[in-house]
């Protein structure tokens, strides 16, 4: 299946189909020819097997190529990485938890957004099997973040109790 392949595999690979097509055609010819020496069917049995070899080369290159839609999600998903995070209106002590667990998740998320940047620096030359391995880095570094982010916890509203303490004050002012 060469949709969603990338374009300079299924070219090879079509030209590696007509090639190994001029190949069975020539071979015909020869087989057809009564007065075929024994060099002649030797030379045409070399150039099937090589048209044949060159044909599943070609063919194991497209199979093995990674798809364009998995590179896609594999840069938007490196990029979700380095997402800011807010730490506006979060209590101090969250802030510092989050902090801690985002350092040190660093290794971890410095490596996974490596490993996307050289599965995706391959272009076409990009497996299916190198750009999986790197959005399961990039899955794993991502949920480390996500973890980091539910430590922030938003700072309490006082409204209520300081309203409450004053209702106090005035209740213990005499008056």
């Amino acid at each position: 299946d060469t949709a969603d392949k990338p374009a300079s595999k299924v070219t090879a690979y079509d030209e590696a189909k007509k090639a190994a097509e001029a190949a069975k055609t020539a071979a015909q010819e020869v087989i057809n020819n009564d007065n075929a020496t024994p060099e002649a069917v030797q030379a045409e049995i070399t150039k099937v097997n090589a048209a044949k070899d060159a044909l599943k080369k070609a063919e194991d290159a497209v199979t093995a190529a990674a798809t364009t839609t998995a590179k896609t999600q594999l840069e938007g998903d490196k990029a979700k990485l380095d997402e800011a995070v807010s730490t506006e209106g979060k209590a101090p002590e969250s802030i510092q938890a989050y902090e801690a667990a985002k350092g040190a998740a660093k290794a971890e998320v410095d490596a996974a957004k490596q490993a996307a940047a050289d599965a995706l620096a391959k272009g076409d030359d990009a497996t299916a099997a190198e750009v999986q391995a790197a959005k399961e880095k990039v899955t794993a570094a991502q949920g480390k973040l996500d973890k980091a982010k539910e430590k922030l916890v938003d700072k309490a509203d006082k409204t209520a109790l300081t309203q409450a303490k004053e209702d106090l004050e005035a209740a213990l002012t005499p008056g």
